[in-house]
């Protein structure tokens, strides 16, 4: 059953509120599917016995019902389209390739808008506090997400000393588990289609009790339960890769936060730092 035509079906012959509820079921399927009843109430301005008598009456059991159906069309949306199906569908529904440029551009700039307006801003200053105060910070990104992660790493360690990235190319990488402590922090980075090294590695360093930031899509991230905290960005593309843009400009602006709060001790290392790249003759300034 898919669960969207389902409420559509039932519009016509529903009550005013009962469409209100309907209207916000679809059009926010995501969000909606991991909302608490009292939360969902609140959403549709009603109250919570009235949203199970609405799920009572169009088939299911209760709310736990109907949110169990939401997360099954969600997630068969995220696994089931691959990279050539993507490639296929835009393809197919856009005959004239003109403006693919453009388009891309402006699919960019909505992930932008979107991810800014998105922002939980006490989530961002609990984030610039876990990353200013934890012992050892380990980056762990793959496939997809792997630039964003190294970037995050090559930036972060001009104004931390103690930054990991984390990554699978010698087999290695769950070698680096055994070493963390509870006061450490675990930043991870994964996107659909999320790579199980990224969750697996995860899944084993929260059992060392390390704090967990994640950056990734939504509530329905497998990231989401085993995380501390979780930041949002959108991620689609407009063909069959994903977008990159939202997450590196979080990235960019968590970077320059912590910079404002550490700027002494980050200069000091810059003009060292500096010293040692033109004693090498790293740059070429010729």
């Amino acid at each position: 059953m898919d669960i969207r035509n389902h409420l559509k079906n039932k519009y016509e012959k529903s009550t005013k509120t009962q469409k209100r509820i309907i209207s916000y079921l679809i059009e926010n399927i995501y969000g909606s599917s991991y909302l608490k009843i009292d939360e969902m109430a609140a959403k549709v301005n009603t109250q919570p016995s009235t949203i199970t008598r609405f799920c009572k009456s169009i088939g299911f059991m209760g709310y736990t019902d109907l949110q169990k159906e939401l997360r099954k069309t969600v997630l068969n949306k995220l696994k089931g389209e691959g990279q050539y199906e993507k490639a296929r569908n835009y393809i197919l529904t856009h005959k004239e390739h003109n403006n693919i440029f453009y388009h891309s551009l402006d699919n960019d700039l909505y992930n932008l808008n979107t991810m800014i307006k998105g922002i939980d801003k006490q989530k961002i200053k609990a984030s610039i506090s876990l990353l200013n105060s934890s012992r050892k910070i380990y980056i762990v990104s793959s496939r997809s997400t792997l630039s964003l992660g190294h970037f995050f790493y090559f930036r972060l360690k001009k104004i931390f000393f103690n930054v990991y990235f984390v990554t699978n190319f010698d087999g290695g990488m769950f070698d680096d588990i055994k070493d963390l402590r509870k006061d450490d922090l675990v930043v991870a980075i994964s996107f659909p289609t999320f790579s199980s090294t990224t969750i697996s590695f995860v899944k084993s360093a929260k059992k060392y009790g390390v704090k967990i930031l994640s950056i990734t899509n939504s509530q329905l991230s497998p990231l989401y339960k085993i995380s501390d905290i979780c930041l949002y960005c959108p991620y689609k593309g407009v063909t069959f890769f994903t977008s990159n843009v939202s997450a590196m400009a979080l990235i960019n602006a968590l970077i320059c936060e912590i910079f404002k709060i550490r700027k002494e001790e980050t200069l000091k290392r810059l003009q060292i730092e500096e010293t040692i790249l033109i004693d090498n003759a790293i740059f070429n300034i010729e």
